[in-house]
């Protein structure tokens, strides 16, 4: 896992070099979402879980992941702008920490997410297909732990300026049960004000900013996972192969903060509270649970949070363009799937109305320009 880690990190730093800036020379950027990584950690206070006596759970996760754009397409009609292509990876490792006093060895929990976005505006019109394949397990099933497949398709209808609905199909293990689960959502609001946004059952959100570096966000959303697992004593009985599903919804809010136009850092704090389940396995595909050994609702809790965003290079502005504002939203909720990760960090890349005669240098319109412009 220590050689994965190293692997990311070594491409987005060649990612980057590749992206900088030459100051002799004009770079026109080729891609609307620029190579993004992001880190963040989180962490509750202590629970009890309902249904087992004398019993205390805790819960802590750390993540590093990112996403770069590997292809953007765009079609003209008399030199506007008619349609768009853009084909996005992502990958991320998350550690997880369970502590139960129930257990006699407390387990660590790594997932690996690997996967890509496509995402197809026209007009008023967004389409994502997210396929995110994943393994999650802890060190002793490595080898054996199966992967496992998440996958998202959304619709995106940009109504106006202040408002968008979606419609999608999702599968995800984020909540117990059925993994295959119909999607809706809507935006009120515009991206450079106070918005609204909601994507049921998984997250709402409402976003004020206060000014044009500092934002506020108050939530709710659902998290969680499903994990293989070896060698786990309880009750003085030892399973050799166990699935932890572990299911949370969050009440809270954040503060994000915009540190120039590369870098963004958050933090949050609210409660939290779910359930959580162990079923014995026969073999770890995703196969019907062959028994339950322990499951039980988990109590309320205090929880903080916090994480940083680094964007290299540059990309295309969108100048007050809502249909890719929303396109960039769905990528970044798509590439976190169902991480425990902020999906909250987009903030639009306008220039201010006192910037647009003033001030303007040659970096804040290059973009802009069409290489068949300088011939």
């Amino acid at each position: 896992m220590n050689k994965l880690f190293y692997s990311i990190l070594c491409l987005f730093c060649f990612l980057n070099s590749a992206s900088a800036e030459s100051k002799d020379s004009l770079n026109v950027a080729k891609h609307f979402i620029r190579p993004t990584i992001y880190m963040n950690a989180f962490g509750s206070g202590k629970q009890k879980i309902k249904k087992a006596t004398n019993t205390e759970y805790r819960f802590s996760q750390s993540n590093i992941g990112g996403y770069f754009p590997l292809v953007t397409k765009i079609n003209y009609d008399k030199n506007l702008v008619q349609s768009t292509f853009q084909l996005i990876g992502f990958g991320n490792i998350l550690t997880s920490r369970p502590r139960f006093s129930l257990f006699s060895e407390n387990h660590r929990l790594t997932r690996l997410n690997l996967g890509c976005n496509s995402i197809y505006t026209k007009g008023k019109n967004t389409f994502l297909l997210t396929l995110s394949p994943f393994k999650a397990q802890d060190k002793t099933s490595l080898k054996t732990s199966s992967w496992r497949m998440s996958w998202m398709f959304i619709y995106n209808r940009t109504v106006n300026e202040n408002f968008s609905f979606r419609l999608g199909y999702v599968r995800s293990f984020v909540l117990d049960g059925n993994p295959n689960l119909p999607l809706v959502g809507f935006r009120i609001g515009r991206y450079d004000g106070v918005y609204l946004t909601a994507q049921f059952p998984r997250n709402v959100a409402l976003n004020v900013p206060f000014g044009p570096k500092l934002f506020f966000s108050i939530y709710g959303k659902s998290i969680g996972s499903i994990y293989d697992m070896r060698d786990v004593e309880y009750a003085g009985v030892n399973y050799s192969k166990v699935v932890f599903r572990r299911n949370d919804f969050q009440r809270g809010f954040e503060f994000n903060y915009k540190g120039g136009s590369h870098f963004n850092f958050y933090f949050g704090m609210g409660v939290t509270q779910g359930n959580i389940k162990f079923s014995e396995k026969q073999n770890f595909n995703f196969a019907s649970n062959s028994g339950s050994i322990a499951s039980g609702n988990i109590t309320r809790a205090v929880f903080t949070s916090f994480g940083l965003q680094y964007s290299f290079g540059s990309a295309k502005r969108v100048f007050n363009n809502q249909t890719m504002l929303d396109a960039m939203k769905l990528n970044q909720q798509a590439a976190n799937s169902d991480l425990n990760t902020n999906p909250n960090l987009i903030t639009p890349n306008n220039i201010g109305k006192e910037q647009q005669i003033k001030n303007v240098q040659l970096k804040d319109i290059e973009d802009m320009i069409d290489v068949d412009d300088l011939n």
